[in-house]
């Protein structure tokens, strides 16, 4: 039996709400990244801001201002993969859930 036009919307409008409840959810999550042996710490928002970079206070006895930019950046860098592999997650959760 075909689908109404009505229930077509009605799925439609279903599927969307779930998009927008994973986006919310995104907006939501707090990632963590670190540099190697966690001298420096990045904290993110599912929003893509950085809201913390935390850097230990010996990196600044044991490093040069270079290699702490490069510290930085690795804390940075994990960061952002961190939320990109729970941004994918959340999706393929939706994806599979549209599949049914």
């Amino acid at each position: 039996m075909d689908e109404s036009l009505e229930e077509v919307y009605a799925r439609v409008d279903a599927e969307l709400a779930k998009v927008q409840e994973i986006q919310a959810t995104v907006q939501r999550m707090e990632i963590t990244g670190h540099s190697r042996n966690n001298e420096v710490v990045a904290v993110l928002k599912g929003s893509g801001e950085f809201t913390k970079i935390q850097i230990d206070e010996r990196t600044f006895q044991r490093y040069d201002p270079r290699s702490i930019g490069g510290l930085v950046t690795e804390a940075v860098n994990d960061a952002l993969r961190r939320y990109s592999d729970a941004s994918v997650k959340k999706l393929e959760a939706i994806g599979q859930e549209l599949l049914r």
